[in-house]
């Protein structure tokens, strides 16, 4: 045993006792330890190595007698021994002898123990050696994927038998430099290069617990964001993990990695063939998804037990310090790369996915509301809320606050209860992603409007430099200008197509869209706390007010998925095809119609344009609605549409609420928060209207929309207000559009007439000319708005005429329509003959049709003549020809069909009766002095039905007058005191009075007229 003991001993650590066995050439060299040999000699001991030799061997071959010109470093010389050890310990003559296996797993902890006293420099070593430091275990590391002479690679197991052998000794000193000096080289790299070697040894440093517990401790681990802010957190020399998510596609201004993105895959852009650019992001996206790979696994591992919770603040930390990207304009230089945040996102969203689907109880049993204002992590308190002004939550946070510090004394934490990682998990990635995912998707389409403009410079620029004089300094200005711009140009159609082949990623936006299905239901439940986690115990409406947690919730929880949304609908809709969207169609709903849960009308109106951009193809609606061309929409939708139709019909409570919701929120849009809203409220309705089409003809929802306006078609009900909404709408759009229509035509006129034309200056020319464009563009914009509107009504009206017949509303609807005719048939007609009027999506043959069906489908329910008496009591614009000239331009056009051509004239002659009647009783009433107590004291005309008005002093207004106000200001018009026409108080003896002097008047100035005819013989 003693010689096979010598010779192990010999084989591991390249050694001899006897001068005849060493072998200088051999590899490993093997050296004669002859002050050790002599030294046992004079003991009388058997010159034979063995297990207690072990120690003297080793300070006899690295302390007492180094050899010099040795080609390895003493570190470098016991990783030789340690792998030569572990390899003899997988022999059979050594794993079969207990003397043997202990002499090698002897020898194993020795070298371990002596690699420490390499690294704090007890052993001699030559000084190069001595000041790479612990930085040659980090050579031994790369020598695994790259041999290098003089090293030797990281033997199996060395890494964790050091980090326990070393943990309180001197590890957080030696694993310091390795992490910088890795963080500094994944800094430097982008997919393109190698990022895998230096990932692939931060996973396996981060798999020995004990240099994970050290990692965590370290100044390096996480630096104080608030002074360095959130950008420190990606440099090497303040954190060694977060460099290591900043491998990315999307090139970072700040951070110069190798090799290029930008250069080696998207440089001259537009002379890049396609393939070439799919094949070029193709890669880089397999490239990013194992960066993404190792940084899951990394987290993971530092998610152990022991260092759970740095990890932890780890990511929250990193979320906070990085409030800098929730900005609309960021500042580069205070927050992290956009390649950071992606990473980071899909991380966070891994660690979600046990838990992702909305039926897994253990999220529900997890997740705690009271974290979003009762944690010491996250902050949220700058945020804007859902249905809480900045006071209200102040004061709710400090009641909470209170309540919570006086039940600390039972032992509960005043930061709230110790919420599981569940839970944080959730709250994270819902924040992460905002500052991520979200950030840039809308940054996306800044870019998008940044190249357009860049492509209206060069392209203006160049059409300019022909007609620049030579050698003038505008040539000049151009020659270097064209280049400059076309280079700038190019570079952001590259970082376009690096950003949106990011958010094109399938797996990363399916995680997204999980994500957020999850968090819709959530939200539902949240809300509606009865329902106890289930979707099916959702009732509608939902109580009011809302619970004061789900109040309290940041807004962006809304619009980053909305956002997300549209994004993924309009640049990658096939991902909502293969994703179930169940619970986010039920969200919509139930959220839309909810303005005491989501105040912002902007908020509730984004959610309709998810539902816009949802509906079938419109080559689809068009065929099955009969819509005109000029009402549809400027912008096409996406490629969704029948995929997700189901969508529109599947839930009991999508059927039953959408309409309602969608005809509140049309008119709740008026008011949307943002510095355009009046512009903005005109877009958002027309994308509403279209959804409104749509479900009109679904027989299920135009069953609903009936019953809808039939409860709430009367007073100031929401259908009155939709209806009053839409005619207010008609008024300024169409009028706006005339106006319009006009000065295109005026501008026409001068500029095709030589000699005024002439007449004006060169800069009087083209002020004129940019002004007859940008009137353009706004005619265009306002007049497709218009026809949508006057679409709305017209399909509307088919079957839902009464809210339009009363009294507050048929006069006002009968003096539009009558405007607008006019200027569609009469002499007025001329002032809109413009040139290329389909240029402006000007259609006035469509347009007469849509008016005149509205005539036609209220006149059909008019049972009581009060719209033909409304139609002919417009002294503004009715005339007799109005609707013959209607038939004649309609008929010419084979527009009208026969059943329409009959209904318009028996239109023409109940109008024509009303006229002449109200024609007979104005000529009867005419000199005579109506009482001023029967007179409207603001309109000044004769009552009808005559109320009082609670809130004012005896003052008395016609019922019509009143409640018009009243539909779009539910305050007295007096005392601006609240008022509904439920508070209106009748005044039926008056209303007696005035119909008996209106009776009275009108009989005896009949019996005058009769007796002066008979007096004159008439």
């Amino acid at each position: 045993m003693d010689v096979q003991s010598d010779s192990l001993i010999e084989r591991v650590f390249a050694v001899t006792l006897r001068h005849n066995r060493e072998n200088l050439s051999s590899d490993p060299p093997v050296l004669h330890l002859a002050q050790l040999s002599k030294e046992l000699e004079a003991d009388g001991v058997a010159i034979f190595m063995n297990g207690e030799l072990l120690d003297r061997i080793l300070v006899s071959r690295l302390i007492e007698s180094p050899p010099s010109k040795y080609p390895l470093s003493p570190l470098q010389y016991l990783l030789g021994c340690h792998a030569r050890a572990s390899n003899e310990l997988r022999t059979k003559a050594v794993s079969e002898s207990p003397i043997l296996s202990s002499i090698v797993l002897t020898s194993k902890e020795l070298i371990v123990s002596y690699a420490g006293l390499a690294l704090q420099g007890v052993i001699p070593q030559e000084q190069d050696a001595e000041q790479r430091g612990s930085l040659q275990l980090l050579d031994s590391l790369d020598a695994k994927d790259m041999p290098a002479q003089g090293i030797v690679p990281m033997p199996h197991g060395f890494i964790d038998e050091f980090g326990a052998r070393h943990e309180n000794d001197g590890l957080e000193e030696w694993i310091t430099p390795i992490v910088k000096e890795l963080a500094r080289r994944v800094r430097s790299t982008s997919p393109l290069g190698n990022y895998a070697a230096p990932l692939s040894i931060v996973a396996m440093l981060c798999r020995c617990e004990p240099i994970a517990r050290v990692l965590v401790k370290i100044r390096e681990w996480l630096p104080n964001l608030k002074d360095v802010t959130g950008r420190g957190i990606e440099l090497p020399g303040s954190s060694w993990l977060g460099p290591c998510f900043s491998v990315s596609s999307i090139p970072d201004e700040l951070n110069n990695s190798q090799p290029s993105v930008l250069q080696q895959c998207f440089s001259n852009i537009d002379a890049r063939r396609q393939g070439d650019i799919a094949q070029s992001l193709s890669a880089l996206r397999m490239a990013c998804k194992h960066v993404q790979n190792e940084l899951n696994g990394i987290v993971k591992l530092l998610l152990g037990k022991s260092t759970r919770e740095s990890m932890i603040q780890w990511l929250a930390s990193t979320i906070e310090g990085n409030e800098e990207r929730g900005k609309m304009v960021m500042d580069p230089m205070k927050a992290a790369s956009h390649g950071f945040f992606i990473n980071l996102n899909a991380v966070l969203l891994r660690l979600c996915g046990p838990f992702m689907d909305p039926s897994n109880p253990n999220f529900w049993k997890r997740v705690d509301v009271r974290f979003v204002t009762m944690n010491s992590r996250l902050s949220f308190t700058s945020d804007t809320k859902l249905a809480m002004s900045e006071q209200e939550e102040a004061s709710w946070r400090e009641a909470v606050q209170s309540a919570s510090g006086a039940a600390s004394t039972t032992g509960s934490l005043s930061t709230g209860p110790e919420y599981h990682f569940i839970c944080e998990c959730f709250f994270l990635t819902a924040k992460a992603l905002h500052l991520g995912v979200v950030k840039i998707a809308n940054d996306f389409q800044n870019l998008g409007r940044s190249i357009h403009h860049h492509q209206q410079d060069v392209e203006g620029m160049e059409a300019e430099a022909p007609n620049v004089p030579p050698g003038s300094r505008r040539e000049m200005e151009l020659r270097i200008m064209i280049p400059r711009y076309k280079e700038a140009l190019s570079k952001l159609k590259a970082l376009s197509i690096t950003s949106q082949g990011v958010l094109a990623d399938p797996d990363l936006m399916s995680e997204v869209l999980a994500f957020y299905r999850l968090m819709a239901s959530w939200m539902i439940c949240t809300a509606s706390p009865q329902s106890n986690g289930n979707l099916s115990n959702i009732q509608l409406p939902l109580p009011t007010p809302p619970p004061k947690e789900f109040a309290c919730l940041p807004e962006f929880f809304v619009e980053d998925m909305t956002d997300l949304l549209l994004h993924t609908s309009r640049y990658n809709p096939q991902l909502l095809s293969s994703s179930r969207m169940d619970e986010i169609m039920l969200f919509l709903v139930v959220f839309m119609g909810s303005p005491a849960y989501v105040k912002s009308s902007h908020l509730r109106s984004k959610m309709s344009e998810v539902l816009h951009v949802w509906l079938p193809q419109e080559d689809d609606m068009a065929s099955s609605s009969g819509r005109p061309m000029s009402a549809r929409r400027m912008n096409p939708r996406s490629q969704v549409g029948s995929s997700l139709q189901s969508l529109f019909q599947g839930h009991p409570m999508v059927l039953e609420h959408m309409v309602p919701t969608l005809l509140r929120l049309y008119v709740d849009v008026e008011f949307t928060d943002q510095h355009n809203q009046f512009y903005q409220k005109f877009s958002l309705r027309q994308g509403i209207a279209e959804v409104l089409q749509y479900l009109w003809n679904q027989p299920s929802h135009r069953e609903v929309w009936r019953k809808y306006a039939l409860r709430e078609g009367h007073g100031t009900g929401e259908y009155v207000r939709f209806c009053n909404m839409l005619i207010s709408d008609s008024i300024y759009l169409l009028d706006d559009s005339l106006k319009k229509l006009q000065d295109i035509k005026e501008k026409e006129n001068i500029m095709g007439d030589p000699i005024r034309w002439l007449a004006l200056s060169s800069q009087e020319q083209n002020e004129m000319r940019q002004s007859h464009s940008q009137t353009g563009e706004h005619l265009k914009t306002m007049l497709t708005f218009a026809q949508g509107t006057i679409h709305l009504m017209n399909f509307t009206t088919e079957e839902v005429t009464l809210p339009f017949l009363l009294p507050e509303m048929v006069d006002r609807l009968a003096g539009m329509l009558n405007y607008f005719l006019k200027f569609l048939t009469g002499s007025e007609r001329r002032k809109l003959a413009i040139k290329e009027p389909e240029k402006y999506n000007f259609r006035p043959r469509e347009l007469l049709l849509s008016i005149i069906k509205v005539y036609l489908h209220l006149s059909s329910s008019d049972r009581q003549g009060v719209f033909a008496k409304a139609v002919a009591a417009d002294e503004r614009s009715y005339s007799p020809q109005m609707f013959p000239e209607s038939e004649k331009v309609l008929m010419s056009s084979g527009l009208l069909d026969p059943i329409q051509h009959a209904q318009l004239e028996q239109l023409n002659r109940r109008v024509e009766d009303a006229a002449a009647a109200a024609q007979e009783q104005d000529d009867l009433l005419a000199d005579q002095d109506i009482p001023s107590e029967y007179l409207d004291p603001i309109m000044a005309t004769l009552m009808v039905d005559p109320v009082l008005l609670p809130t004012s002093s005896k003052l008395i207004m016609d019922r019509a007058h009143i409640v018009r106000h009243l539909l779009s200001d539910q305050r007295d018009p007096s005392t601006r005191e609240p008022l509904t026409p439920d508070m209106l108080i009748p005044q039926p003896e008056l209303k007696a009075q005035i119909q008996a002097w209106v009776k009275q008047t009108v009989a005896a100035k009949r019996a005058s007229k009769a007796a002066e005819a008979q007096q004159y013989g008439i």
